[in-house]
């Protein structure tokens, strides 16, 4: 569990770096590393929890079922919203009324998360390396589908907050 969540603060340091570099032209007043220290944050959160079921399994399966159920919505809820509320934290002193970034980030990862898990149940046969390498053609489409629906809402989200976006001075307002 700890290598695959710290290669989760990895992958949400390269994340944060890319979208860091990408908002530079838009928001002036951002800094890279307030945005990478958060997206590491998100990301290793959401890796914390979503390797939770797989390492406590047995100890998850001897709860009441209805328990488990609610722990589940709310532990999945959590997953979604981690990388989005923690970019939110600091994408907030830049433009007015981005809360709907978090949604965003979770509508952005459960489109990439269903890539993943199509990719890796339309393998053929029972090969570990066929499997494997749906898998990682998946997570490249995770990524691609990421991408393209967080990058839409966040040009929408810009092109609302052009005049605050424009200044050198972050927000005072959340």
């Amino acid at each position: 569990m700890a290598l695959l969540v710290l290669a989760g603060a990895g992958e949400g340091t390269v994340l944060g770096w890319a979208q860091s570099r990408a908002l530079r032209r838009e928001l002036p007043a951002l800094r890279g590393g307030d945005w990478i220290k958060a997206s590491a944050a998100g990301a290793t959160t959401a890796w914390t929890i979503g390797m939770l079921p797989s390492t406590f399994n047995r100890q998850l399966l001897e709860l009441w079922p209805p328990l488990l159920i609610a722990i589940g919505v709310l532990a999945g809820g959590l997953l979604l919203a981690s990388i989005g509320f923690a970019q939110w934290m600091v994408l907030r002193r830049h433009v007015a009324r981005s809360g709907v970034w978090v949604v965003a980030n979770a509508v952005g990862w459960v489109a990439g998360l269903a890539m993943v898990f199509a990719a890796i149940g339309i393998a053929p046969g029972n090969s570990p390396v066929v499997i494997a390498a749906f898998g990682v053609a998946g997570g490249f489409g995770m990524g691609l589908v990421v991408a393209l629906v967080t990058g839409l809402f966040l040009v929408r989200l810009l092109d609302r907050a052009k005049p605050a976006s424009r200044t050198r001075e972050p927000l005072t307002t959340s």
